[in-house]
C-alpha cells in the first residue's frame, strides 16, 4: 500500500541507485519529526525519493522532497504474545494493519529496535523482501488494560514501556487469518519456496551488516496457495546486536539448511541484491539512519555517525565475506562453478 493517496510514480531499483547517485549533496537532512526525513534547507530543489519498504513491491516512489518515509499508527488492540527472546506482541494498528510491535523494554537491548529500523530499511532499499515497518505507539492505557503486556524476566515479569516502539507489519495483510505462517520450513519443503533465490541476497546483505544471529524468516502463503513466500525477519542482531561493531565470521548470519542456497552457483546468483548494497548511496544510508527515532539509540549521535561509516566502508567487503563463507567447511556452494 502507498503511504501517500495521491499517485506516485514508481520507479525500478537500478533507477533509484542511479537517482540517488545523481543527487546534490547540498541536501543536508535534518532529524526525525513525526517519523519523517525533512530537507533542512527547504530551497533544495531535488526531488524526493520517499520509500515505502515492502515484501510485495521493493519499490521506491518519487516524491517533490528528499526523504525515506516511515508512518506513526497508534497500537488500538493486543492480540497475542509473539515467540522469540524479544518477546514481541502482534497488535492491530489505527491504520487498519496488523504489526509485531518489539518494546523498548525487551530482554535483549533498547538498540534492538534502531538495528531493526535500520537493518530492515537498508535491506529494503537492496530490494530484498523484508516488512514494512513503523514506529508504534502504544499508550499507557493499552498497556494498564491488557495483563498479558509484559515483560518476563528470569524471576519475574515487568509491564511493557509505553511509548514509541518499532512494529514489523504482519506478513499476512490485511488480516493474520487468511492464511498460514510458518517460522522454519525443514529442507525438503524448501523447494515449495516461490523466492528462494532471494536467499543469497540476504547472505549478502547479513555479510554485510555482520548479522551474527541465525537468519530469521516467515514463510507464508494465502489460502489456496500451492507455494509459500519467505520474508525476512529478526534483524535486531545485525551489527553485533547493541554493540555495533562488526566482528566477522565466516559461519555466522546463515540459515540453518543449506539447501536455501541450493541454486548458487556463480557470482551472478546473488544478483540484483548485492550490487544494490555494493552502489548504495552513502546518502541513502544516511537517511535510513536519521530515520530512526534516536531514544532507541539513547541519542548516542555520534555513535550513530560511525556506523554509517561503517557500514559505507563495507559496501566493497561483501564479496570477500561471502568468499569466506563458501570456502568454509559447511560447502554451501556445492554447485558452485570455478572461474572468474
Amino acid at each position: 500500500m502507498p503511504i501517500f493517496n495521491e499517485p506516485a510514480q514508481e520507479v525500478t531499483r537500478r533507477e533509484f541507485l542511479e537517482f540517488t547517485l545523481q543527487a546534490s549533496a547540498a541536501a543536508i537532512v535534518n532529524g526525525l519529526i513525526d517519523g519523517r526525513i525533512a530537507l533542512r534547507d527547504s530551497r533544495a530543489s531535488i526531488p524526493a525519493l520517499v520509500f515505502e519498504p515492502g515484501a510485495q513491491s521493493g519499490r521506491a516512489q518519487l516524491r517533490n522532497e528528499y526523504r525515506i518515509d516511515v508512518p506513526t499508527v497508534e497500537a488500538v488492540q493486543h492480540i497475542r504474545r509473539m515467540r522469540g527472546g524479544a518477546q514481541a506482541h502482534l497488535f492491530r494498528c489505527s491504520d487498519g494493519n496488523f504489526y509485531v510491535v518489539k518494546f523498548k523494554n525487551n530482554p535483549q537491548n533498547l538498540k534492538i529496535l534502531a538495528n531493526e529500523m535500520l537493518a530492515t530499511l537498508l535491506a529494503s532499499l537492496a530490494g530484498l523482501p523484508v516488512p514494512n515497518v513503523a514506529v508504534v505507539n502504544v499508550n499507557e492505557w493499552l498497556i494498564t488494560a491488557t495483563p498479558d503486556l509484559n515483560i518476563v524476566l528470569q524471576n519475574h515479569s515487568v509491564p511493557c514501556e509505553s511509548g514509541l516502539q518499532f512494529g514489523a507489519r504482519y506478513v499476512i495483510s490485511p488480516s493474520p487469518w487468511d492464511g498460514q505462517v510458518f517460522d522454519y520450513l525443514p529442507e525438503p519443503m524448501l523447494g515449495k519456496v516461490r523466492n528462494l533465490e532471494s536467499f543469497a541476497g540476504i547472505l549478502a546483505f547479513d555479510k554485510w551488516t555482520s548479522n551474527l544471529d541465525n537468519r530469521q524468516a516467515a514463510f507464508w502463503r494465502r489460502m489456496r496457495q500451492k507455494k509459500y513466500t519467505a520474508t525476512f525477519i529478526d534483524q535486531g542482531y545485525c551489527f553485533n546486536a547493541e554493540h555495533w561493531t562488526f566482528p566477522d565470521s565466516p559461519l555466522k548470519g546463515l540459515f540453518p539448511e543449506n539447501g536455501a542456497y541450493s541454486h548458487v552457483s556463480k557470482w551472478e546468483s546473488f544478483e540484483p541484491w548485492l550490487s544494490c548494497i555494493e552502489e548504495m548511496p552513502e546518502k541513502s544510508i544516511l537517511l535510513a539512519a536519521e530515520t530512526v527515532p534516536p531514544e532507541w539509540y539513547f541519542s548516542e549521535w555520534h555513535a550513530m555517525e560511525k556506523l554509517v561509516q561503517n557500514l559505507v566502508a563495507r559496501r566493497v567487503k561483501v564479496r570477500d565475506l561471502i568468499t569466506g563463507f563458501r570456502r568454509s567447511s559447511r560447502n554451501p556452494f556445492p554447485k558452485w562453478t570455478t572461474g572468474v
